[in-house]
């Protein structure tokens, strides 16, 4: 579709009689908008965040390991009053750390989330291509106006000289005495009012530069004209309905549309699993040191390993 609205008006392009060779032509500017369109720039920015959803997504889907450590030194003192006192005084290391493992076997809520960021990018696929047809359009429109303001220019420009040689024979003929001076100042006003429409004319013109640079990011130079060779074929097949049933299925709008009603069912969905029990792969192993002195009326020391490993299957259910 894209490429079918780009070909029209390019062939409309071409089919002009060509300007001086510094000219842009329609191409040429499209191609400017491509590089330069900040709403087209927003769109493809869009785009690309969306893609990250399904990544995300899938996320809550994937196993999830942990690890988690700890080292501590203890100072122990005590005194016994006993006679004689006995006091005992302990220094000792303790070392942990705990490797946990974590693989969804159930979860509906997630499962369904890696479903709507898929729609969510199908959906920014769709969003994409409206934004660029659109710039097709507002391209198009915005050629179309600067030639159209800068031929009520020239238009201006031969009626006011053509009023201009008006109000000079309507003055010769008041130093004649053929006319009176109510036709010489009824060719002035005609004249003023030419002057007004020129200046009108000429804002015109600079407001539809302003919002044509808006879209390629600079002022065009000139811009090349176009002829009355143009012959565009009559669509085939040439009837309504058939053009009807086309846009209700492939129109973008409707198909965003439609993306929205399948995200937002998708949602409602997923806002139930949440009310929906989980099950899940759950494994981990643990393994820690502690060893020390103790300085006592009887010296001792001692140290200790241990291991403690687990895998099983945890199941979550929200009651409330």
């Amino acid at each position: 579709m894209v490429k079918r609205l780009l070909a029209i008006a390019l062939g409309a392009a071409c089919s002009g009689a060509l300007a001086p060779a510094a000219a842009d032509d329609l191409l040429q500017i499209y191609r400017d908008a491509l590089a330069n369109d900040p709403v087209l720039g927003s769109a493809r920015a869009t785009w690309a965040a969306t893609q990250e959803n399904v990544p995300q997504a899938r996320a809550g889907l994937l196993p999830t390991v942990g690890l988690a450590a700890n080292a501590n030194e203890a100072d122990f003192y005590e005194r016994i009053h006993v006679d004689p006192a006995e006091k005992v005084r302990e220094r000792f290391p303790q070392l942990n750390y705990t490797v946990s493992a974590s693989q969804p076997l159930y979860r509906a809520q997630n499962s369904i989330a890696l479903a709507q960021a898929k729609q969510q990018v199908g959906q920014s696929d769709i969003v994409l291509s409206s934004a660029q047809q659109d710039l097709i359009v507002r391209v198009t429109q915005a050629y179309f106006d600067v030639l159209l303001a800068r031929f009520n220019i020239e238009l201006t420009e031969s009626q006011k000289a053509a009023v201009s040689e008006n109000l000079a024979q309507a003055k010769r003929n008041f130093e004649v005495g053929t006319a009176t001076i109510t036709d010489t100042n009824d060719a002035q006003a005609k004249y003023d009012q030419i002057v007004a429409q020129e200046i009108a004319a000429r804002t015109d013109l600079d407001n539809k530069l302003a919002a044509l640079r808006a879209i390629i990011g600079h002022f065009p130079t000139e811009l090349r004209r176009f002829g009355d060779k143009f012959d565009p074929q009559l669509p085939s097949p040439n009837a309504l309905d058939p053009w009807v049933e086309q846009a209700l299925s492939q129109n973008l709008q409707v198909r965003i549309a439609q993306a929205n009603f399948d995200i937002a069912t998708l949602e409602v969905e997923r806002q139930k699993a949440a009310h929906y029990p989980t099950i899940d792969l759950v494994a981990s192993i643990n393994q820690g040191y502690a060893g020390g002195s103790a300085s006592t009326s009887s010296v001792s020391s001692a140290a200790f390993d241990s291991r403690l490993a687990q895998i099983g299957v945890q199941l979550n259910v929200p009651l409330y």
